[in-house]
Formats: C-alpha cells, sequence, structure tokens
C-alpha cells in the first residue's frame, strides 16, 4: 500500500484521488499522505542473517532476521527454560 500511495502522490494525486483507489475516506487519505506521502520507499537490498547468515531480501535497517530463523524466534518464548 505504501509504495502505491507513493507512486501516486510523486504522480501529483491529491487526497480525494488516494481516498478512492483504496477505498478510505478523504480524511484517513489526507493522514496517509501527510505522514507517508513524501517520503522515498526505502530500496530491498541483500543482507546476510544475524542468526544463519544466509543471505536474504532486507526491507530496512531494521530487518535483520531472515524469514525462516524470525519465525523460529517467534515461535519460541521467550521464558522457556
Amino acid at each position: 500500500m505504501r509504495r502505491r500511495l507513493v507512486e501516486m502522490v510523486a504522480a501529483g494525486a491529491n487526497a480525494r484521488q488516494v481516498a478512492a483507489a483504496f477505498g478510505i475516506s478523504t480524511k484517513a487519505a489526507q493522514l496517509r499522505i501527510r505522514m507517508d506521502g513524501d517520503k522515498p520507499v526505502a530500496d530491498q537490498f541483500t543482507r546476510p542473517c544475524l542468526c544463519c547468515g544466509k543471505k536474504f531480501r532486507s526491507v530496512g535497517h531494521h530487518n535483520r532476521l531472515c524469514p525462516a530463523c524470525r519465525h523460529d524466534a517467534q515461535s519460541v518464548s521467550p521464558y522457556a527454560p
């Protein structure tokens, strides 16, 4: 959704057009444009997973674990003995 929003705003779309495209209110579209419309979409790049070392497509600096390791980490309770 964010990538499409940024592309629409860059092409000159107004809040009413964005609202119609996403099926949201004009007020919600105005807020979304203010929050995300002028920010560039982060480019994906390849980085090594901090857990297993395999290369994966990262979506930003916060994304450090590959999907498999992230899934494994979420399925284990931090309170397990």
